[in-house]
């Protein structure tokens, strides 16, 4: 009966990452840095990119992560 978490994964791989808080370069503004740590596929990374979009958050190939203005990890761990 425990094993029902796993239900809650969207479909596809599940990705690992990590959560930096950072500053704007130029606004000097708090950001939040989520840099996926384990590989994607071309199609894994295009849902992730759609499923952060909805949560308001942004790919920058400058900093290789998605870029967010607000803290996003109980978000991300919770789904």
């Amino acid at each position: 009966e425990q094993e029902q978490q796993t239900e809650e994964q969207p479909k596809g791989k599940s990705f690992d990452f990590e959560i930096e808080q950072s500053k704007h370069t130029k606004t000097n503004e708090n950001i939040w840095l989520v840099k996926i740590t384990n590989s994607l596929s071309k199609d894994e990374f295009a849902e992730l990119k759609r499923k952060f979009a909805t949560l308001k958050g942004f790919y920058s190939t400058f900093t290789n992560s998605f870029i967010f203005k607000y803290d996003p990890t109980e978000i991300l761990q919770s789904g």
